[in-house]
């Protein structure tokens, strides 16, 4: 299939269409933001305000006393501050829409469900005395696995420093291990430090729960599963494609970006990639 056949190239809005939400990365901010008004509402509301810290916070006791396991994901959606959501959602935003570029939207949501669980738990286990609310366990795992793809990129730390990513990342990784040993921020230092920790595995492991999407092939979940066939002799093998599904994925994700924000939103590596893509797809 070529470049100009995918169907996402066809920009042009149906009339009387309502714009769709894309992304997987959209959703996620979506859902923390329709929580994070649940939580306004709940602000004068004792028994509403109850409900919510019941089903929209995650602590040892909620888990394994009073069976809320469900809390361990929901938690992760859940903010009731606006400094707190915003921060989140901003990270999300502007590091998880390349990630889920390069995974797929089923793969990235695999990462960022187990990165909140793992988070969860290690929160629960840590520090069982505190309820704890917050993406910021798996805002944590996307930033380090985005400073792993990228280490070198430059992002304005706080909004106003030059910062290489991988330097962020590690600044961020050492508060909250000073905070674990300092004790008494009110901060769920564990949550960061077992997402950031996802992190780490995931992209070392190149682990793949999905392994016919994304790039980097099947990975280790994936792979797991899939049974090794025999491999046939040269005559009856067939000829090799030129294009590689992780490349077919990614060029993919490139292009539906070109189309959503312009071509103006690739970076320098991109319009790299997407040339040298665009060669293999001519030959």
């Amino acid at each position: 299939m070529g470049l100009e056949n995918r169907d996402y190239m066809d920009t042009e809005p149906q009339r009387g269409a309502l714009p769709r939400v894309r992304t997987a990365t959209a959703w996620v901010i979506l859902a923390n933001v329709a929580v994070f008004v649940l939580w306004q509402l709940a602000l004068r509301r004792p028994a509403f305000d109850e409900f919510m810290a019941t089903h929209f916070t995650v602590s040892y006791s909620g888990v394994f006393e009073h069976g809320r396991v469900h809390t361990l994901l929901t938690y992760a959606i859940s903010q009731r501050d606006p400094l707190h959501i915003l921060f989140n959602m901003l990270f999300l935003y502007f590091f998880g829409r390349e990630l889920e570029s390069l995974y797929g939207r089923r793969e990235y949501l695999a990462f960022l469900t187990t990165s909140a669980l793992v988070a969860g738990v290690a929160h629960t286990l840590l520090s069982p005395n505190d309820p704890a609310l917050g993406a910021s366990g798996a805002v944590m795992a996307v930033v380090v696995v985005y400073a792993l793809f990228f280490p070198n990129r430059q992002i304005f730390f706080m909004g106003l420093f030059p910062m290489a990513v991988k330097w962020m990342a590690l600044i961020y990784v050492g508060l909250d291990l000073l905070g674990v040993f300092q004790g008494g921020s009110g901060v769920a230092h564990f949550a960061h430090l077992g997402g950031a920790l996802t992190g780490l595995v995931w992209h070392r492991m190149n682990i793949r729960v999905f392994p016919s999407h994304g790039f980097g092939g099947a990975g280790r979940i994936g792979g797991w599963f899939k049974r090794r066939r025999r491999r046939p002799p040269a005559t009856e093998r067939e000829p090799e494609r030129l294009i590689d599904p992780a490349t077919e994925q990614r060029v993919d994700a490139l292009l539906e970006k070109i189309a959503r924000d312009g071509i103006g939103a690739l970076s320098d590596e991109e319009r790299k990639f997407l040339k040298k893509a665009s060669t293999r797809y001519r030959a």
